[in-house]
């Protein structure tokens, strides 16, 4: 059994890009209009929804499960006044 070996023509960015356009051009006037109304539902409801503020230095590094704050039994670092 011979299998043909892998397209790895899409497997960079100007590959990738290129495949999108093929994919694109082969599309029906229908299949466009219809792929251009489902976008505008989606824009819409993300205008909609509520924005999500950026997260501060100092959030990001109190949040759970974030390098700090895995371990709370952990010993202070040498060059901190706790240490």
């Amino acid at each position: 059994m011979v299998t043909d070996p892998p397209d790895w023509s899409a497997a960079t960015w100007e590959g990738a890009r290129r495949a999108q356009i093929r994919r694109a051009l082969r599309l029906t006037v229908r299949e466009r209009l219809e792929a251009l109304e489902h976008l505008s539902e989606t824009s819409a409801r993300l205008a909609q929804s509520a924005p999500v503020p950026p997260l501060s230095p100092t959030s990001a590094r109190d949040a759970p499960g974030s390098p700090d704050t895995e371990c709370a039994d952990a010993s202070p670092p040498p060059d901190s006044p706790e240490g």
